[in-house]
């Protein structure tokens, strides 16, 4: 099986949950396409922006341990910097790594399709169009991190935690025009608590992308996809919290950081 990746930018969870995957399924990866985590081809919505959910001193906070990772993954050896970034964990593995903004640019879907792949699997927050989901053999599917159909759309472990579940999920699923309503391939869950921090419980929800990765790109060289469960049809869409929700977060006592 061919798989390509397309992965977000960020430095604080997705290069070590793409190492795990190369671990595992390095072989068959033919390209990694790291995503400018950016607002090209996100889907516009009106809830709060980010200094309004982090405030200033934890996005400074952020910005300042992403500038220190970067730094780091030029200065230290190849073998001790290799979680560090995307980059760096394609470098270790000797898989080609490619920076791109936009996931519909008309080059790099001609050159996505011209690999071939059986899958495109994505981590990563830009929407498909239908031209890059026609690529692939078999499918696009994503990692999104609740137990699909509850929380769809943005911001989903932070919703779940406003709204005091015992449990948070991880599902992959075909990716189709329709934002998370494709059939559900595989899921996993892990237990929460109202001691971890938003921060937490995406790293516990990271540490299982690559087992539920791994897990639905098996099950797809065995089933057909009509096979899979589709979300029921009115799933409702969860743009993001809202003012009162995040009253009610910080009400609670629940963290960020």
């Amino acid at each position: 099986m061919k798989i390509c990746v397309l992965i977000s930018d960020d430095v604080f969870f997705r290069p070590k949950a793409l190492f795990r995957l190369l671990m595992k399924k390095g072989n068959n990866v033919c390209l990694v396409a790291e995503v400018r985590d950016g607002r090209e081809n996100i889907k516009k919505e009106k809830h709060l922006s980010p200094l309004q959910l982090w405030g200033i001193r934890r996005i400074l906070h952020l910005k300042l341990t992403v500038l220190v990772t970067k730094a780091l993954a030029r200065l230290l050896p190849l073998f001790f910097r290799s979680c560090l970034t995307n980059r760096e964990v394609c470098a270790f593995f000797r898989v080609p790594w490619l920076r791109i903004k936009n996931v519909n640019d008309a080059d790099f879907v001609r050159r996505l399709s011209s690999m071939r792949p059986d899958v495109v699997v994505s981590m990563q927050r830009q929407i498909f169009g239908t031209n890059i989901l026609a690529v692939p053999k078999i499918a696009c599917i994503n990692c999104h991190p609740s137990k699909l159909p509850k929380y769809r759309g943005f911001w989903p472990i932070l919703l779940a935690m406003i709204n005091g579940d015992e449990t948070i999920g991880v599902t992959v699923h075909m990716m189709t025009r329709k934002i998370d309503m494709g059939a559900i391939v595989a899921q996993r869950e892990f237990a929460t608590s109202p001691q971890f921090s938003l921060m937490d419980n995406y790293r516990l929800a990271y540490e299982l992308y690559p087992e539920v990765i791994c897990e639905a790109l098996d099950l797809l060289k065995e089933k057909n996809i009509t096979d899979f469960p589709c979300a029921p049809a009115g799933t409702p869409y969860c743009p993001g919290p809202t003012a009162a929700e995040m009253e009610r977060f910080q009400a609670r006592g629940l963290r960020m950081l």
